[in-house]
């Protein structure tokens, strides 16, 4: 129990600052090309600080990174099966299941970066990002490729995201970290203050867009398929990450990051996606949201029981 009062201690801030973003988002403080540029900032410049300052600082040491990656690829490859024979099973359509696939395996980084800060400091968010490394290209591999193949006349494959990928401000963030601890170079002084800043900054301004891009309208209208993705998402991913993670001999940080990861709800760039790609986009917005919601209530129940 004392598990899941932490998680919800730590998830409350969280949850205060999307709610505020929300309300913002209904005051006439900022347009909707404001908020657009809040997010662009956030994810370019402010998150990549974090992440990379968080990486060059990591104790790679305490972190399997190779059955880490097992466990994470091998979790994402059964929540892809699970989505296709959702899809399957409730006859949706290509469109339909190309957004499912987005749903139960895309993450909302901003909403795990600030749950690994609250609950295991620097050390959490360097875990944390060791997973988001491994996953962000993964993730986008499935989104792309479900597309491709769902969507008819996309004529997209996989090699369609390299070049997305090899410019993905995160994964360059993370890589030159990387890069700097294992050459034993930690920024120091006026860097390390700024890059410190600017990862507050980021968690702060990525709730507060998170909150201002929820669809309200479209979690009210969710359907059976809308409840049975959300439930694959929030309650098969973090079993199945668990059993995975037991099964490669993973514990400590680098189990904390998966965890986390596999507990999270979708990330709000599933919709620009979806609607890039042609997927179902109504049926995309309506997952954020509805995934959004219920995570306030499977966060601290999931990382309660499994950690």
């Amino acid at each position: 129990m004392s598990a899941i009062v932490q998680v919800l201690a730590a998830l409350l801030p969280t949850v205060a600052l999307v709610a505020l973003g929300a309300a913002l988002r209904r005051l006439p403080l900022l347009s909707a090309a404001g908020w657009d540029g809040i997010e662009r900032v956030t994810y370019f410049v402010l998150f990549p600080a974090l992440l990379l300052r968080a990486m060059a600082r990591a104790p790679l040491d305490r972190i399997e990174a190779g059955w880490l990656a097992v466990a994470v690829l091998g979790a994402i490859a059964l929540m892809t099966l699970a989505g296709l024979a959702l899809g399957r099973a409730m006859a949706l359509s290509g469109p339909a299941t190309g957004s499912v696939l987005q749903a139960v395996t895309r993450f909302n980084t901003y909403v795990g970066l600030a749950l690994a800060l609250a609950l295991q400091g620097a050390e959490g968010v360097a875990a944390f990002a060791i997973v988001a490394a491994i996953a962000i290209p993964a993730v986008n591999l499935v989104a792309v490729w479900g597309h491709a193949r769902l969507v008819g006349g996309q004529g997209q494959g996989p090699g369609a995201m390299a070049p997305m990928l090899a410019k993905n401000p995160l994964i360059l963030a993370v890589l030159a970290g990387l890069a700097l601890n294992l050459a034993g170079l930690r920024p120091g002084g006026w860097i390390d203050a700024a890059l410190a800043t600017m990862g507050d900054a980021s968690i702060a301004l990525g709730l507060l867009a998170c909150g201002a891009g929820l669809d309200f309208a479209a979690a009210r209208a969710a359907g059976r398929a809308v409840i049975a993705a959300t439930a694959l998402r929030l309650l098969l991913m973090p079993l199945a990450m668990a059993a995975l993670l037991k099964l490669c001999g993973i514990e400590g940080l680098g189990a904390f990051g998966a965890l986390l990861y596999a507990c999270l709800p979708v990330a709000p760039t599933a919709y620009v996606l979806a609607r890039q790609l042609g997927g179902d986009a109504a049926l995309m917005a309506a997952l954020i949201a509805t995934t959004t919601l219920a995570a306030a209530l499977t966060l601290p129940a999931m990382l309660g029981v499994l950690l």
